[in-house]
Formats: C-alpha cells, structure tokens, sequence
C-alpha cells in the first residue's frame, strides 16, 4: 500500500477554496432559479387575471351593443312612419 500524499498547506487552501466556491456558486445558481420560477409563477396569474377582466368587459361590450342595435332599430321604425 502506498501512504497516500500529503497536501501543502497552499494546495489544502486552494482545494478549500474551490470547494466553497462551487458550494457558493450552487447556492446562488438554486436561489435564482427559484426567483424565476416564482416570477413565471406570478406573470402567468397576473395574464390570467387580465384575460378574464379582458373578456368581461367583451361580454358588457357585446350587452351595450345589443340594447345600442334595439335603440337604433326603433329610431328607424320612427322615421319610416313618421316618413322622415
């Protein structure tokens, strides 16, 4: 069996350098990921939320309309009579 090799104290410091590097690098990497995550989460309620205010609004439109195309009607019924 071969002892195994005894690090300097340079190259122990560098190992413990690039350890806690990788070690902070993977923190920071999971942390963003999660704020993108979180904020494709909170963007696609807020599209949600638009669209559905968005089509409410057709539907009062598509109302407005309605009683608008009566008023007309009738206005016109008015002048055939009336012969305007």
């Amino acid at each position: 069996m071969e002892p195994t090799p005894k690090l300097t104290k340079q190259e122990a410091v560098s190992a413990g350098e690039n350890v806690v590097s990788s070690l902070t690098m993977g923190v920071s990497k999971a942390i963003g990921e999660v704020i993108n995550a979180s904020n494709s989460s909170l963007k696609r309620s807020f599209v949600a939320k638009q669209i559905k205010k968005f089509h409410n609004l057709l539907i009062k439109d598509k109302n407005s309309l309605s009683c608008f195309d009566d008023f007309c009607n009738d206005l016109i019924k008015i002048f055939v009579k009336m012969k305007i």
